[in-house]
Formats: C-alpha cells, structure tokens, sequence
C-alpha cells in the first residue's frame, strides 16, 4: 500500500539517498526510471515512492514505462483481473493514483508473419490514442519505446521507412518523446528471446541503422521547436486505396472534422494529427502506408478562403510554401511526416 511503501522509505532513506547521490555528480543525470511494465498492483507503491523522491530530489525526473496493449490481462490487471478492466482503465487508473509528471510505455509492432514476410501490428495506433486522450486530459507529455532490434518474432529494423514510420505516425498522435529499444544488443542472445542486430552491435560496433536512425531523429530535433510549441488536440485518419486499414477502424474516436482544414485527397494512407495553440491549429500529416514497400503519398490540403500560405518543416527543412487557391500539395516519402502551419 501507499503508507507501508512510504513507511519503508523512511527507514531506509538515507541509505536510497546515498545511491541516488553518487549519480547525482553527474551532469547528464535526468532522473530515476522507477518502475517498467507494472500490473495496477504496484501503483499505490508507486505513488508513494514518486512522492518520496520529489520530496527530496524536486528538481529530478521520476520516471515509470507500462504495459502495451497487447500484454495479457494479468501482467496489465494483476489482483485485479476479472474484475472489469479494460486497457484504458489500465492507463487512466495509472494517472489517478500516481498523478506522474509524464506518461510512458512500449510498443513494438514490427513481427514476422507465417510466410517470414513484414507485418505491422494492428493495435499500434489504437495504443497511441489511448495514451494521447489521457494525456490531452491531463496535460501530461507521453513518452514511447520504439523498435529497434530484432527479439521474439519481432524483426530487425533495417531502413529509414521502417523506424521513420513508428516515429511520425507517433507524432500525429502528441508523443514528445521517443526512445529505442534498444540502443546496444543485448550481450547475450538467449535461445529464448532470439535477440540480435540492434542500433550498435555487441563489441561495439555502429550499424548501418545507427546512421538511419539518426537520420530520423536529426529531422525531428530540427522541427521540435515548432512541434513542441502546440498542444495536440486529436487526429483524423484518411485511406487513400481500396483496402480497408484496419488500424485506422481501431481509432475510434477521431475528430469528426479539422478545424481549418475543408478537405483531404491522398492516394496512400495517411494520419493528419491536429494541434493547436492560442493562436490557432497546426498539422502533422504523415504517410501511413506500410513501410516495407516504400510508397509516396500525394497529399491535397484545402484550407479555408483566409490562408494564402503555409509553414511545412519537410525532413527538418521548413519553409513557406505559397498556396493554390487554398490548396496545400505535398508528396510524402514512405514513413515520412510533415508539420504544417496554415498562415493568412
């Protein structure tokens, strides 16, 4: 419970204290990462360690990583399973117990299918918005663990589409940070969990999708400015073929329309994530076809009659583009995704 929690901490704090301190020396010291992947049984703990360690350490981050959804009811519920839940109650319990200064979680949603072919796991998007609604209530930055290694069925990431995808398509939805599991190969390859080929290898190697990665996430530091500037508001979703997407069906509950946006065209799938300021609304729009054979999506934005011109940050690159009779025309690399600032 809360209080037998707290009560511990007490008695051994000088001893947490002195561990904590010796990180402390260091200047590239952010934080604690407290607790990863919890069943509810452990939020009252939780609390009342995050409570304990902005008692005493206010300055630093406390930090918690739950559960995707695709883990199974007890690793989610614990004690509790059977009793109700569903996985957004898994999230929003979460904020009500522990009131965290940030939200996180992983999700990993590149596998191998039976005939050893590329698929992506459907609930990916479904798992963003659950997360986007809770924050956008609370105000509060979601975090995610993307993939970057091979484990399980989970395959390799190899090309810029592959993890560009999982980041832009987390944009839309208002994440503000993003992480890679992993960084390192993990020096054991167990039988078990058939680890291999992450960013760098286990002698230390760099490999060929270290400079991908980092292609991915030097755009998006050149664009975080603006991006971090607006609040997300919502998302709509838009199918530019024949085949139902079945991701977008799980986001249920999109905006029914954007607010300075009167109309889409696109020939592939794309997200049009909403944000806004006091000012107005910006978008990031991103391509949603799968990544494994890369297409362009060409993108039609209609603005209303007042905007003559809009801001689009393109691969890290902004620049203001004038607009044909309110039409914003764009062609989207595989994976790629673009903010946009409608401008009178």
């Amino acid at each position: 419970t809360y209080d037998e929690t707290r009560e511990e901490l007490e008695k051994r704090s000088e001893e947490i204290k002195a561990h904590i301190d010796e990180y402390k020396k260091y200047k590239s010291f952010q934080g604690v990462n407290a607790f990863d992947e919890p069943s509810m049984d452990y939020y009252e703990a939780i609390a009342a360690c995050q409570d304990w360690f902005l008692k005493y350490y206010p300055e630093y981050e406390f930090y918690s990583n739950l559960l995707p959804v695709y883990a199974t009811p007890k690793q989610l519920f614990g004690a509790s399973d059977g009793k109700g839940y569903a996985y957004p109650d898994y999230v929003s319990e979460f904020v009500k117990t522990v009131n965290p200064e940030s939200l996180s979680y992983d999700h990993y949603p590149i596998l191998q299918d039976w005939d050893e072919s590329a698929y992506i796991k459907e609930d990916f998007l479904y798992n963003l918005n659950v997360f986007a609604k809770q924050a956008k209530k609370k105000n509060t930055p979601v975090y995610i663990y993307l993939q970057t290694m091979g484990f399980f069925s989970n395959l390799p990431i190899t090309t810029y589409e592959e993890f560009a995808w999982q980041c832009y398509t987390s944009l839309s939805f208002g994440v503000r940070g993003i992480m890679c599991f992993q960084y390192w190969t993990q020096l054991q390859a167990q039988q078990y969990n058939n680890v291999r080929d992450g960013i760098v290898d286990r002698d230390g190697t760099i490999t060929p999708l270290y400079y991908k990665v980092q292609e991915v996430f030097d755009e998006i530091e050149a664009m975080q400015d603006v991006y971090l500037h607006y609040r997300w508001d919502g998302v709509r979703t838009y199918e530019g073929g024949r085949v139902i997407n079945d991701m977008f069906t799980l986001v249920s509950d999109q905006l029914e329309k954007l607010e300075e946006i009167e109309a889409v065209e696109c020939d592939e799938d794309i997200i049009v994530g909403q944000f806004k300021d006091d000012a107005g609304y910006a978008y990031m729009v991103t391509n949603a076809s799968v990544p494994f054979e890369p297409k362009n999506a060409n993108v039609k934005l209609t603005f209303g009659k007042e905007y003559d011109y809009a801001m689009v940050v393109k691969k890290g690159t902004r620049s203001l583009v004038e607009l044909e009779d309110h039409v914003l025309s764009m062609t989207l690399g595989s994976g790629e995704g673009y903010f946009v600032v409608p401008v009178k």
